[in-house]
């Protein structure tokens, strides 16, 4: 958003309620722009790698996210809307590592992450039955998918991300074997800043515990919208920048620079026509 912009929003008398829409009109706009220009393109690639199909699924998730919250368009749907800002960023700084993967590491370890994962929940379920002696659940699937596997993936998972001080194979929470901070931090100082900034009280609206619902007033409520809607906004607008550099889409869409500007200046645009509207208000009385 250019100066010229931000000085005419100064003198703008913006609602609440007008401020979270223009922020939810940068939602529908990137809605649009990624169904209209980037989905028809990823979806038809040629011969696609390891790394288009992760870059690609990343990005999809992304895309599912944001239909989701152009649906959600309301103050009491504040939890929803910000958890949902919290897996765009989080689905963010997946795509932006994998991005950048030089050696297809980080690609290997995105997909084998399921592979592990699954097991390692197999594995937890048997456990537990087996250690309490409860018969709740029938777990044969389970045990023979451990039994027919454990040899397999326990190498997989040693190969991908190595082994602890006792030998035995690291399970980590995330294909990285980052903690989310790291992540951030990783993948520099845009993404850390809103990771301290905004992904701290989208968890509280997301986990359990009264932080930052208690006594929570409507108005802050409706507050907690908007900015979710931007931090939205940015999360998907970084992950399609990244898909544009590397596919290269400048040279096979010459004027896209200036739709992602147009996608950019959409809440601006709002606040314009605001202004537009009170200024004819105005001068009718």
């Amino acid at each position: 958003m250019n100066n010229h912009v931000l000085s005419l929003t100064d003198s703008v008398d913006l609602s609440l309620s007008e401020q979270v829409e223009a922020f939810y009109a940068s939602i529908q706009s990137w809605r649009r722009f990624a169904k209209t220009t980037i989905l028809p393109i990823i979806t038809h690639l040629v011969s696609p790698t390891e790394r288009d199909t992760a870059l690609c699924h990343v990005y999809y998730r992304m895309y599912g996210w944001i239909q989701a919250l152009e649906q959600l368009n309301g103050p009491h749907y504040f939890l929803t809307i910000g958890s949902s800002a919290r897996s765009l960023f989080e689905l963010s700084l997946d795509l932006n590592m994998l991005s950048v993967d030089s050696d297809g590491s980080a690609v290997a370890k995105f997909h084998g992450f399921s592979t592990a994962t699954k097991y390692k929940a197999a594995k937890n379920l048997v456990d537990l039955m087996d250690s309490t002696g409860s018969t709740e659940m029938n777990v044969t699937v389970q045990r023979q998918y451990l039994s027919d596997n454990a040899p397999t993936i326990d190498a997989h998972v040693i190969k991908l991300w190595g082994k602890n001080k006792n030998g035995n194979p690291i399970w980590p929470d995330h294909w990285s074997g980052l903690t989310i901070a790291d992540r951030a931090r990783a993948c520099g100082a845009i993404y850390e800043v809103e990771y301290r900034f905004n992904y701290v009280w989208q968890s509280w609206l997301t986990h359990s515990g009264s932080t930052g619902t208690e006594g929570i007033s409507s108005e802050v409520a409706e507050s907690c919208v908007g900015v979710a809607y931007a931090s939205a906004s940015r999360a998907f607008g970084c992950a399609t920048e990244i898909l544009v550099r590397d596919y290269r889409l400048r040279d096979a869409l010459p004027d896209i620079d200036s739709l992602i500007e147009t996608v950019n200046n959409a809440a601006a645009r709002f606040w314009i026509k605001v202004l537009e509207n009170q200024t004819a208000e105005t001068t009718q009385n």
